[in-house]
């Protein structure tokens, strides 16, 4: 099973104990069967706790011990009910029911009196939620006035707190998808000067996000100076299996419940597998997930074919894995394929006569196949799975559309139309469900614009000019393998190979799927494109023919 981020286990694992804490403070007879279950000293690679077990008991007795307080407190002590409505919405921020938080959040601020002590600083915290609210549904203006009403507040914030990075960092994130880059570009300025300050290390995600917006301005010399910030922050995390490790226990944890569901992610966007001893690779393999999945789904492969002398590095696409932070991710295949871009340009710097491949594998592959043609680093592909027609995809687009005629907010959940049918084999699906790391709900926006890429894919690699390896699974239950032969004869370059196995199922590379006679056959088309073994029929010159000379009898 691949490597999960300890961020992302910790964030829920910090909302349960928390959860059950105030509990504890509130109704304590509610409370022990949920701290029962926890242990005070959790490490941080597999705390010995059943997530389900302690998350949503503690959250519904929460609720129910914060839904009293506030009432008997609304008559007495408008400010203390103001601090159980905070606590109450922020339980019912975790349930993801943010309607209902919205409405406590917006009670908190009216029961707030202008003597309370900290006053200003706890409307700080008030407006950035409710910012955090509005964004998740998807209404970006009224973001913006909540995370702008915080920001104006934030001189009477502590000067240590931890608050000022979480609202700059918010009204940076809503300036871009208003698409105000230039506002977008003051605020994170801001940040990133404060994350230097004091030593933050998610500055490197400012610096990400700075990027993105000179980029989108067409300033290609900011953009790359902060793409080259951040890889030189990320460059220790993406060697180490992508992500810093932490000891945490209990008495880290705040008892305030917004901090626990505000982890930030301790990953970097890629993780990379290097040959053994600091050699140097003979071929630099960048790899791309497939749908709901993320880079550490290449683990088991990368250190395969890094044994095997090369380098591999899988990266994030946008909108899954470390990309995942408090506000709903976006899928951007845009800005994917710019770090694709990016990033076999800070490889082709480091080993310029090394030559550079992308792979990718369902999404990952259409994305790796749309990327060639734009990644000039790249010479060539490997691509698995990456057509668009489905077994019942029908049915799947049906349930979207309905979804959006009705004006459905909730996300859809792929569990059952993607992930219950990559493969027959239970053990292989529950494991993916398990993946605390895998995204498993999306929007119908980012499902139709899904789509759409993937149906574009076949129109595009009709330019693509560099050698194509496809590989398809005859026994795959999702990606009709009649659809990826018919992507195959769409790609204009002739240097192209086509490998379909019957016995294989959806997923040929990521979660340890892959089997000895594939990493031979990758090996060997990667030896042929690198110029270490001999070239391919179609590369190799004809010989002059020979003809008898008469002298010789």
């Amino acid at each position: 099973m691949s490597v999960v981020s300890s961020w992302r286990k910790m964030r829920k694992l910090y909302v349960a104990i928390v959860s059950a804490l105030l509990v504890l403070q509130a109704l304590p007879s509610l409370a022990e069967s949920e701290l029962a279950y926890s242990n005070p000293d959790l490490p941080s690679e597999k705390p010995p706790v059943a997530f389900d077990a302690v998350y949503k008991p503690a959250i519904a007795s929460a609720k129910k011990a914060l839904a009293e307080k506030l009432d008997k407190l609304t008559k007495t002590d408008k400010n203390s009910a103001s601090e159980a409505a905070s606590k109450l919405a922020a339980c019912e921020f975790a349930e993801e029911d943010f309607k209902s938080a919205a409405l406590h959040l917006n009670q908190a601020i009216k029961l707030l009196s202008d003597t309370a002590p900290n006053q200003k600083s706890r409307l700080v915290g008030l407006h950035k939620h409710l910012g955090d609210c509005e964004i998740i549904e998807g209404r970006v203006a009224p973001a913006i006035l909540h995370y702008e009403a915080a920001a104006k507040l934030l001189p009477y914030l502590d000067p240590d707190s931890p608050l000022k990075k979480k609202v700059l960092r918010g009204l940076g994130d809503a300036y871009l998808r208003e698409k105000n880059y230039t506002k977008a570009i003051e605020v994170f300025k801001a940040l990133f000067d404060y994350q230097k300050a004091t030593n933050d290390l998610s500055v490197g995600w400012t610096a990400v996000s700075l990027r993105d917006a000179y980029e989108q301005l067409g300033q290609k010399a900011e953009a790359d100076k902060y793409f080259d910030i951040s890889s030189d922050i990320f460059r220790p995390l993406v060697k180490n299996a992508g992500f810093h490790k932490q000891d945490h226990n209990v008495s880290q944890v705040s008892l305030d419940l917004w901090d626990a569901l505000e982890v930030e992610p301790e990953s970097a966007p890629a993780i990379s597998w290097e040959p053994p001893g600091g050699a140097k690779p003979w071929a630099i393999l960048l790899c791309i997930h497939g749908m709901g999945l993320h880079k550490s789904a290449y683990e088991a492969f990368g250190k395969a074919m890094a044994s095997r002398g090369v380098t591999v590095f899988a990266l994030d696409v946008r909108g899954f894995g470390s990309w995942c932070k408090l506000d709903r991710p976006k899928v951007n295949f845009e800005l994917s394929e710019s770090d694709i871009s990016h990033v076999a340009a800070m490889m082709k710097k480091n080993y310029p006569d090394v030559p550079i491949f992308l792979l990718g594998e369902s999404m990952g592959g259409a994305i790796a196949l749309q990327s060639a043609l734009s990644c000039k680093d790249a010479i060539g592909v490997i691509s698995s799975v990456p057509a668009a027609d489905r077994y019942n995809g029908t049915k799947t687009k049906m349930k979207v559309a309905w979804k959006v005629i009705v004006g459905a907010k909730n996300d859809y959940d792929i569990t059952k139309d993607v992930i219950e049918k990559v493969s027959n084999d239970e053990r292989l699906v529950d494991e993916w469900k398990q993946d605390r790391e895998a995204r498993f709900k999306l929007g119908t926006d980012e499902l139709i614009k899904f789509d759409s890429f993937m149906k574009s894919t076949k129109e595009k690699v009709q330019r693509l000019d560099k050698p194509v390896l496809i590989i398809q699974g005859g026994a795959d239950p999702l990606v009709k393998p009649s659809s990826t032969i018919e992507l195959y004869d769409a790609i204009k370059c002739k240097d192209k190979t086509l490998i379909i196995m019957g016995f294989k199922e959806h997923l040929i590379f990521e979660n340890e799927q892959f089997f000895p006679m594939m990493l031979e056959g990758v090996t060997n088309w990667l030896r042929a494109h690198s110029g270490l073994d001999s070239a391919p029929p179609w590369k190799q010159k004809q010989l002059p023919s020979v003809t008898q000379d008469s002298s010789v009898k």
